[in-house]
């Protein structure tokens, strides 16, 4: 039976970060979802996800229009959680400078183990 543990569920903008013990070390799944908007039509926009500081993956999204909040492709990535199952931190932040944010925006991390 896997495990399921929500790490950050929040509204933007962003970046964002939460802080997690991670119930074990070893292979996992992060998965991210949300939306963005940009300024900038005929835009790549998206999330990008760090662990501890180092970039993990990203979900994006390719925008025609300006002015519009999308929704990102959700993504899972998978991971290693380092042999230390201490405090770790999950931080989401815009993809490029293309990629806006604000209050309108929901963003969700979650860990599958």
């Amino acid at each position: 039976m896997s495990d399921l543990q929500i790490l950050l569920q929040n509204n933007g903008p962003l970046p964002r970060s939460a802080t997690f013990k991670a119930p074990a070390s070893g292979p996992a799944t992060i998965y991210v979802s949300g939306s963005v908007w940009t300024q900038t039509a005929g835009s790549a926009i998206g999330i990008m996800v760090s662990i501890d500081g180092a970039e993990v993956g990203s979900a994006w999204v390719y925008a025609n229009a300006a002015g519009t909040h999308i929704g990102v492709v959700p993504v899972f990535m998978p991971i290693t959680l380092p042999d230390s199952m201490g405090s770790h931190t999950v931080t989401i932040s815009a993809i490029n400078n293309a990629t806006t944010t604000d209050v309108n925006d929901n963003f969700q991390v979650a860990l599958l183990l």
